[in-house]
């Protein structure tokens, strides 16, 4: 995983608008994770459980901020049990198998 420090003066001008100079020193430290492509939080994609697993940790009132989609909600809670991660592990591979034959 690639990791990159970005930071432009105006977003610390934007934040301050709704934040503490605080706040913002601690955001600094604890970085944040920006996804390219698609999103964890409306896809299957790379890094999906460890998004979710990070998700599950936010306070409510960030989260009621979100508009996640339900239908890959159910299917994160789906593979945190057993038979969910082997039939979406299962899934996988055939999906990998079958692009590979077609390419």
């Amino acid at each position: 995983m690639v990791y990159v420090l970005f930071f432009l003066p105006q977003y610390k001008e934007y934040f301050l608008k709704y934040y503490s100079e605080e706040n913002w020193r601690e955001v600094q430290q604890h970085g944040t994770i920006h996804y390219t492509g698609t999103k964890p939080w409306s896809s299957f994609t790379i890094g999906f459980n460890v998004w979710w697993e990070y998700y599950e940790h936010l306070p409510q009132e960030i989260k009621s901020e979100w508009v996640i989609n339900r239908k890959i909600f159910v299917l994160h809670k789906l593979s945190n049990t057993v038979l969910g991660n082997l039939f979406i592990t299962s899934l996988q591979s055939v999906y990998r198998k079958l692009k590979r034959n077609i390419q």
